[in-house]
């Protein structure tokens, strides 16, 4: 059901008169009735990955399936960053990394550095960064799913759920 939908939106966008092509970035589901498929999350990624270059990363929590699919320039590594409480997708690029992480050597990737600002800060975190960017984080203790972008909402996130009063 879920790929079919997903199916008919995609085929209204190839019929439309202008071509219209997928910006990589986040793509996934949110349904508390687990009714998306890995098959369904990888049709997605395969829309915003253009060519044998992308970097491509998925992972399915409890109730979302999420994925990233980028040129690795400014997010290199693979994702999701996880950490005990925490696991977190990042698109972008953060301009004011190096003043985020001072002396802290660890925070290598921008996953990480999100992951960090937030087990600081919560959502509050948002107000330090500056970029463009896209996250999701998975916060295990709250059981609850964080999304954000910048202000300009310059990085794409593509999500679905059958409920969109959940997003």
């Amino acid at each position: 059901m879920l790929h079919d939908t997903f199916q008919q939106f995609r085929s209204l966008l190839i019929n439309c008169q202008t071509e219209i092509e997928f910006l990589p970035g986040i793509v996934g589901f949110v349904d508390f009735s687990r009714s998306f498929s890995k098959g369904s999350l990888m049709t997605m990624l395969e829309q915003i990955s253009h060519t044998q270059d992308y970097v491509v990363d998925s992972f399915e929590g409890p109730c979302f399936a999420i994925g990233r699919a980028d040129l690795p320039i400014f997010n290199p590594m693979p994702q999701p960053y996880v950490n005990k409480n925490l696991l977190v997708f990042f698109q972008g690029n953060i301009v004011n990394k190096d003043e985020l992480i001072q002396s802290d050597t660890s925070c290598l990737s921008n996953a990480h550095v999100v992951a960090s600002l937030y087990a600081r800060h919560d959502v509050g975190f948002l107000n330090l960064v500056k970029g463009h960017f896209a996250t999701v984080i998975w916060d295990f203790e709250k059981e609850c799913l964080f999304l954000a972008n910048d202000r300009f909402a310059s990085d794409q996130m593509y999500l679905w759920s059958p409920r969109p009063e959940t997003l």
